[in-house]
């Protein structure tokens, strides 16, 4: 977890250190990340970044929750899950953030403790959560095929409410 030092930096500095987490963490995998990297770019020493983040896995999950926060402000509220996932897929594809979540979805997320599956959902629903979670997986992936991603999504969520 981020340390206090951390949130108590000038917001200039803290602006800084994520941009240099957000370069490395987009150009490499977690497992390849390097503090050295980071250090550098951010302009701070290695034993501040030891301050701030327990690790570079700790570091990596602060800087993708501040980024899934952001894709998800820019995501209208609606009711329609193939519009919810269809805006989400295209703001995330679009933004700054793509190289991230594309390296989230290839690499890292296996790399990490993984939350608990919601289980007592009915089955269709289950079923509309898993497609439309596996679209963005995919459409991040392979941004080229998104248009067949999300195609095949409305075709199946479709299909779901039949």
């Amino acid at each position: 977890m981020v340390s206090t030092m951390y949130q108590n930096l000038p917001q200039a500095k803290q602006e800084r250190v994520e941009a240099a987490l957000l370069k490395e963490f987009s150009t490499h995998a977690l497992a390849d990340a390097q503090v050295a990297r980071i250090v550098s770019t951010a302009n701070i020493a290695r034993g501040a970044f030891y301050h701030y983040f327990s690790d570079l896995q700790d570091a990596y999950l602060y800087l993708f929750g501040q980024v899934m926060q952001a894709v998800h402000r820019n995501v209208p509220k609606s009711g329609d899950m193939y519009q919810a996932t269809a805006d989400f897929v295209n703001g995330a594809v679009d933004s700054e953030y793509h190289d991230l979540l594309r390296q989230h979805f290839a690499h890292n997320a296996a790399m990490l403790p993984s939350h608990q599956p919601t289980v007592d959902l009915p089955p269709i629903a289950w079923a509309q959560m898993t497609l439309c979670h596996e679209t963005i997986r995919l459409s991040l992936i392979d941004s080229e095929h998104k248009a067949q991603h999300l195609a095949n999504l409305k075709h199946a969520l479709a299909k779901l409410a039949e």
